[in-house]
């Protein structure tokens, strides 16, 4: 199965879309928005409508479960700074479908 191009979302911050995957993303390309795509992950996160949100820009690798509010969780998973931006490098290995999450550093 070909999964399309994504579909832009409407936003005066940055550029958001969702995918025919069921995929949604938020990227800021200039990374001058201070924040507003984590928290537009973050927020993504809350509606209990995804199993898994990834976001970045903290430069702190981390993989915790956010309460929702429909009184589930999501996986929120950040990996950190591949460049060592303030912080050593590291990145995610995933394993979907038992939904764990390594922090690996390089």
């Amino acid at each position: 199965m070909l999964i399309q191009r994504p579909d832009q979302v409407p936003s005066r911050e940055m550029p958001l879309g969702t995918c025919s995957c069921g995929a949604v993303y938020a990227c800021d390309v200039t990374g001058h928005n201070l924040g507003s795509a984590m928290i537009e992950a973050l927020v993504h996160a809350c509606t209990g409508d995804w199993d898994l949100v990834c976001c970045g820009h903290s430069h702190r690798a981390e993989a915790r479960q956010v309460a929702d509010v429909k009184g589930g969780s999501t996986w929120l998973v950040n990996p950190g700074t591949v460049a060592a931006l303030a912080a050593p490098a590291t990145w995610v290995l995933g394993d979907l479908e038992s939904m764990r999450f390594d922090i690996q550093r390089l």
